[in-house]
């Protein structure tokens, strides 16, 4: 198994996942509802039909898009979002 991999996956989620939309959303939800064991497990589901989706787009992409691509059309849908983002839209 190649570990670097993995480590990578992991710090890479986790840092994009800190203080985002979907986590201020799983703590209101445990504020209010409760069943902090019930919500860990729909929002871990949750997480993994998302990441599962995205990896297989992704994987598929590979095969038909070159990666160079792939990563040029990633950062420039990052820096969209980004700019979308500090201009308000």
């Amino acid at each position: 198994m190649n570990y670097k991999i993995v480590w990578l996956a992991l710090t890479t989620v986790a840092f994009a996942e800190l203080g985002d939309k979907t986590q201020i959303s799983t703590i209101i939800l445990c504020a209010e509802r409760g069943s902090p064991l019930l919500i860990f497990l729909g929002a871990i589901a949750a997480f993994a039909t998302v990441n599962a989706i995205g990896i297989i787009v992704g994987h598929r992409l590979s095969k038909i898009v070159p990666k160079r691509m792939l990563s040029v059309l990633a950062g420039a849908v990052f820096l969209t979002v980004g700019a979308a983002f500090l201009v308000g839209i």
